[in-house]
């Protein structure tokens, strides 16, 4: 991840680099498999350049689940990256405080981009149904990276 993370990033000191790009290499690939790795670059790259996923979450993936597909690692390192964070959100809770709202503690984390927790409001403002709860936005979330990431692979699928 060197060509789009400092150390500074990776240790949550610094924001991301704003013209990352990531190469094969930064999404896992390898000599065997460059075209995967292109591919699965291409894609990152495509969600980087449209707010759609961060540096971070694409280094969590790559880190946590490097045998899984890389559409579906970043699904999943989304996924267990909110339950955890809104483990911490009630953790503070619980113990008396009052914590951020869980848009703004997944921008933190690098997890999120503020534009992806802003599109998840405006998602759960058009879907809220007087008397229901609302959606929840962690849920959102993973739900607009899913439909984000088959787009993306729309896309390239459209380029060959």
């Amino acid at each position: 991840m060197v060509d789009i993370l400092n150390e500074q990033e990776i240790e949550g000191k610094g924001n991301p680099t704003p013209r990352a790009h990531l190469t094969a290499h930064d999404v896992g690939g390898d000599e065997r498999c460059t075209d995967k790795g292109r591919l699965d670059a291409d894609l990152g790259n495509r969600l980087l350049d449209k707010e759609q996923t961060t540096p971070s979450l694409i280094l969590d993936a790559k880190v946590k689940y490097p045998d899984m597909p890389f559409e579906q690692a970043l699904v999943k390192a989304l996924d267990e990256g909110k339950e955890d964070v809104a483990a911490q959100q009630k953790k503070i809770r619980d113990s008396g405080g009052n914590p951020p709202l869980l848009g703004k503690m997944l921008v933190d984390s690098g997890l999120v981009t503020q534009k992806q927790v802003d599109d998840a409001f405006a998602e759960q403002k058009n879907l809220s149904k007087p008397g229901q709860p609302a959606p929840r936005i962690g849920d959102l979330l993973v739900a607009q990276l899913k439909a984000n990431i088959e787009e993306a692979i729309r896309q390239q699928n459209c380029k060959k």
